[in-house]
C-alpha cells in the first residue's frame, strides 16, 4: 500500500476545460514560477484565460502544469500543508469567482536513487541549470524512511511531480474531484 501519490490531470477524463497560461494584469510574468517549488512574490491581479471550453473542474492545471483549484480544494490542501502552500487568487475568464494558484514550494529529497531508475542531465546535455537534476524516470521509487512525513510536495530533482500524502488524497477524494487522478509512488 503506498503513502505517497503523484497528483495530475487524468487523460482519460472526457470534456474538461483547458486551461492557458496565468498572466498579471501589471507586469509580464513566466508561469512556471509556479511550479519551481520556491517561494514567490507576485505583483498585480492574476488570470488565465480558457483555451478550450469543457466541464469546469475544482482542481485543474493551467499550462507547463500550474496547479488550479477552487476556494474550497485550496482551503484542503492548506489544512495539512500550510507550511508547503502559497495560494494566489487567479481569475479565470467568464468566472465571476475566483479560483487559488496553488503554489507548492516544499521541495523534498523523496527518491530512493538505489532502487530507482533514471538518468540525470549531464553537462554534455546543454542545460547547466538542470545539471545533476533527474531528466527522466523509468522507474521512481520513494525512500521508505520519509521523516516528517510530509503531506503535499514537489520531488527536489524532479520538480514537474505534484506529491500528495494518502490522508491528503482521500480528504481530496472526499470533495469528489473530476478530471485529476491520483497515481501510487512505490516506497
Amino acid at each position: 500500500m503506498s503513502n505517497y501519490f503523484e497528483l495530475d490531470w487524468d487523460p482519460e477524463f472526457p470534456g474538461p476545460w483547458w486551461l492557458g497560461e496565468v498572466t498579471s494584469e501589471t507586469a509580464p510574468i513566466d508561469c512556471r514560477i509556479f511550479t519551481y517549488g520556491v517561494k514567490e512574490r507576485v505583483d498585480g491581479r492574476l488570470r488565465v484565460p480558457i483555451r478550450e471550453l469543457g466541464q469546469p473542474l475544482a482542481l485543474t492545471f493551467a499550462a507547463f502544469s500550474v496547479p488550479i483549484a477552487t476556494r474550497e480544494i485550496a482551503d484542503i490542501f492548506e489544512k495539512f500543508a500550510p507550511e508547503a502552500l502559497q495560494r494566489f487568487p487567479v481569475w479565470i475568464d467568464g468566472l465571476p469567482q475566483p479560483y487559488q494558484v496553488l503554489n507548492v514550494v516544499n521541495l523534498f529529497d523523496a527518491v530512493d536513487r538505489e532502487r530507482s531508475s533514471y538518468v540525470l542531465w549531464r553537462p554534455q546535455d546543454g542545460r547547466p541549470d538542470k545539471e545533476g537534476d533527474f531528466r527522466q524516470f523509468d522507474r521512481m521509487i520513494f525512500r521508505r524512511d520519509i521523516t516528517p512525513p510530509p503531506h503535499l510536495f514537489r520531488v527536489k530533482g524532479w520538480k514537474v511531480v505534484l506529491v500528495v500524502s494518502r490522508p491528503l488524497m482521500d480528504a481530496l477524494g472526499g470533495a469528489a474531484l473530476r478530471g485529476v487522478k491520483f497515481s501510487p509512488i512505490e516506497q
